[in-house]
C-alpha cells in the first residue's frame, strides 16, 4: 500500500480537489500545513514472506534515485528512520513527515503530525 501525497497512493493526507495546487502555489494552503511536509511518495506499506508487517520509507524519486523521505518517518514519536525498511509491530504508530508543536508557557500542548497506527481489529 503507498503511503504519500500523491493520488496514486493508497493512504494519503487530503490536500484539497487538486493535487497538483500545492506544487503550483503552497501559500494557498496554511504554509506551515504538515500534511505539505509528507513526501509525494513518502513510504510503502507491505507483507514479507512470512505474513508480517513492514514500512519501507523510501521518498519520491529525484534524479532517477529514492534516498528517502525528504522529513522522514517517526516511530511512536522517538525514532526516527529514512530510507529504511522496519517491522512494523501492533500497536506502534508512524508519523509521516514534519511535526508541528503547539507550545504553551513552554509547556507541549499538542502535537501535529500525520500518523498511521497499526491494530489488529
Amino acid at each position: 500500500i503507498g503511503v504519500g501525497r500523491y493520488a496514486h497512493n493508497m493512504l494519503r493526507p487530503f490536500m484539497g480537489e487538486d493535487v497538483e495546487a500545492y506544487y503550483r502555489d503552497p501559500d494557498i494552503l496554511d504554509p506551515g500545513a504538515v500534511c505539505g511536509q509528507i513526501s509525494r511518495d513518502h513510504g510503502l506499506i507491505f507483507l514479507d514472506e512470512h505474513a508480517k508487517i513492514h514500512f519501507r520509507d523510501f521518498g519520491t524519486k529525484k534524479n532517477g534515485a529514492r534516498t528517502g523521505s525528504k522529513n522522514g518517518t517517526w516511530v511512536d514519536g522517538l525514532t526516527k528512520i529514512q530510507d529504511l525498511v522496519i517491522p512494523w509491530r501492533e500497536g506502534e504508530y508512524l508519523g509521516l513527515g514534519g511535526r508541528a508543536w503547539v507550545r504553551r508557557d513552554g509547556e507541549l500542548v499538542k502535537e501535529h503530525v500525520f500518523k498511521l497506527r497499526y491494530e489488529k481489529i
